[in-house]
């Protein structure tokens, strides 16, 4: 990583700097003897980068690598009975899903900002199967015929409050709706 140019926070404001957020997160976690995330990309790629990410975003936490979590395992569900299936990352950040479950045959499509792209093409390996489209990914013009959404289930974290509270709390109705939730969409086969 040190031939790379690192992003800095003229490069990633806003929505684009919590790609810096999650990374933090994960990299942080996947440094840890005990980590809940193997993640030796993410390890590698934070400690390259030159920027106040304690400073900035406080101490790190299990929110992002619980949703981590929760995503590998939905996307090595899908690669057991779809070897060679297409994955649509929405909203990817600097995420390194892609090395973490990479089957040798997935193909894997990351839609996010261009911003966010750049950056991802400045600091993440170069794969032939692991394609970037600079877009929003809230535009529904690109992803017609969803199938299924379905809400995926809080997987546990370390200690009382991620590993008890958090998963607890995301089971009750009324808390549901107003927590982060992680959703899977299932979309309909393109018809020529």
């Amino acid at each position: 990583m040190a031939d790379r140019d690192v992003p800095s926070a003229a490069d990633l404001a806003g929505v684009s700097e919590t790609a810096l957020m999650t990374l933090y997160n994960r990299g942080t976690e996947a440094g840890r003897p005990d980590a809940l995330i193997s993640d030796p990309l993410a390890a590698r790629l934070l400690a390259g980068v030159d920027y106040p990410f304690a400073e900035r975003f406080g101490r790190p936490d299990l929110s992002h690598v619980l949703r981590a979590v929760q995503f590998d395992a939905e996307v090595r569900r899908f690669l057991r009975d779809r070897p060679g299936g297409t994955v649509v990352a929405l909203g990817e950040g600097l995420e390194t899903q892609f090395w973490r479950v990479d089957n040798g045959t997935v193909r894997w499509l990351t839609v996010d900002l261009p911003e966010i792209v750049e950056q991802r093409r400045r600091l993440l390996p170069a794969e032939e199967r692991n394609q970037l489209f600079a877009g929003s990914a809230f535009d529904p013009d690109w992803h017609p015929g969803i199938r299924e959404v379905r809400v995926l289930d809080v997987p546990r974290g370390r200690g009382f409050g991620w590993g008890v509270g958090y998963p607890a709390m995301a089971r009750l109705p009324v808390l549901r709706g107003l927590l982060p939730m992680t959703v899977a969409l299932r979309f309909q086969p393109k018809v020529h």
